[in-house]
């Protein structure tokens, strides 16, 4: 991935890359043992993860899109789209199924039944290497030893899912104490592993209305993502668009 163009939604500099070009990133970071902390930013990250900015702009952070919402906003606030949609339960399989060596991965967050069926799923693709896993619930309890048993696994990707802002939170805080070279926020991806839940129809993802499928299925819980968290989502976006240029060389607000 080389100098990847950037461009910010919402406060946040995302990279405009593909899946190829970030897994061959990845790749070489990890054989340098080069820290990188994996976000995939949708619109409910945006709206979330605000008073996270300052932090992950001190990180070794790649940032990158998820979803219709960045897409959108990508081609209303910069006039073009981004180059894929980038969203970590297609990115994550995609990129460990490639088979380009052993990989020890660690599991953090969820429910333990997830963890079980998502350890399943992952060394049923082969070349992966479970490090250790450790449930969103109880990990508190345990400080600064969980530090030092990831560190024990000797995991080359540690995957976080607990949910925005909470895995954000914790990966950026703790991202120094941990030796693995890759910290990647998941989201529900243990849960989808599992099968616990399932996925739209793949006409349904590639029309990039996956969105709208979940929001049927778990109404009450989405509900407010989809109307007053787009509404925010959008404000911030916006709020955020680059300055224009004016005729005398000075910087000007472009809503003036």
């Amino acid at each position: 991935m080389k100098s990847p163009a950037t461009r910010q939604i919402g406060g946040f500099d995302i990279s405009d890359v593909t899946a190829d070009d970030l897994a061959a990133e990845i790749d070489r970071r990890i054989a340098m043992r080069q820290k990188t902390l994996l976000f995939f930013v949708n619109s409910n990250f945006v709206v979330k993860c605000q008073a996270l900015r300052e932090h992950m702009a001190a990180a070794p952070v790649i940032a990158v899109n998820d979803g219709l919402g960045m897409k959108l906003a990508s081609l209303a606030v910069h006039g073009r789209r981004f180059a894929a949609n980038m969203n970590g339960t297609d990115f994550i399989p995609f990129y460990l199924r490639r088979g380009t060596g052993p990989i020890r991965v660690f599991l953090l967050g969820s429910h333990e039944e997830d963890l079980a069926g998502a350890s399943a799923a992952l060394a049923a693709m082969g070349g992966i290497e479970l490090a250790g896993v450790q449930d969103g619930f109880s990990f508190r309890q345990k400080g600064d030893a969980l530090m030092a048993e990831i560190n024990a696994s000797r995991a080359d990707i540690v995957l976080v899912g607990m949910g925005n802002p909470l895995q954000e939170a914790w990966i950026l805080a703790n991202h120094q104490a941990l030796d693995a070279p890759l910290i990647a926020g998941v989201g529900a991806l243990f849960v989808w592993l599992s099968g616990r839940r399932k996925r739209a129809p793949g006409i349904v993802q590639r029309l990039s209305m996956e969105w709208a499928y979940r929001l049927l299925i778990e109404p009450r819980r989405l509900a407010g993502r989809y109307t007053l968290g787009i509404a925010r989502f959008t404000v911030l976006a916006f709020a955020h668009r680059p300055r224009r240029i004016g005729a005398a060389g000075e910087a000007r607000d472009p809503a003036r």
